[in-house]
């Protein structure tokens, strides 16, 4: 029950952090401080959220799913976390365009389609190890790959003189 709710939540906040960095497209440089602390706000709001969602995923069925939508959740966190740090530094937030509402609609699925769940109770703790490598690697392969297909993009856009913004 408390993971539906905070997934609903999450789902919310992610749908209006996309709205926050589409309209941060449009805003000038005087408004652009105010408006990427908002969308920074909202994003880190909805990664709280999904957090505590997935923890309380885990917690309900005694340990970390492996079943697909559970474990494409706690990847997609991931990747949201890895932006969200690293738009501390560098101005990555346009990435949520394409990251967050893939992270609401993943959630969402998580949070409509049910499935066996896979769980492993107790992994020592070199399991818990690689468990968690393999999933923050997979989460920097992804993150890669949308930058580069949206690198590749902008490049086309240069290339054919189609530059708009």
């Amino acid at each position: 029950m408390v993971s539906t709710v905070l997934g609903g939540l999450a789902f919310l906040a992610y749908l209006m952090a996309t709205v926050a960095v589409f309209r941060s497209l449009k805003v000038t440089a005087f408004g652009e401080d105010l408006s990427r602390l908002k969308t920074l706000s909202l994003a880190w709001l909805a990664a709280g959220l999904h957090a505590g969602a997935t923890v309380s995923f885990f917690a309900a069925k005694g340990g970390f799913d492996f079943g697909f939508l559970g474990a494409l959740s706690t990847v997609i966190w991931i990747v949201v976390a890895l932006i969200l740090l690293a738009a501390l530094f560098k101005p990555l937030d346009k990435l949520g365009l394409v990251v967050f509402p893939l992270a609401a609609f993943i959630l969402l699925l998580n949070l409509l389609v049910p499935e066996e769940a896979r769980v492993v109770r107790d992994p020592s703790w070199p399991m818990a190890v690689h468990i968690l490598s393999s999933v923050l690697a997979y989460g920097f392969l992804n993150l890669a790959a949308i930058q580069a297909v949206l690198l590749a993009v902008q490049d086309w856009h240069l290339r054919t003189r189609h530059a708009e913004g």
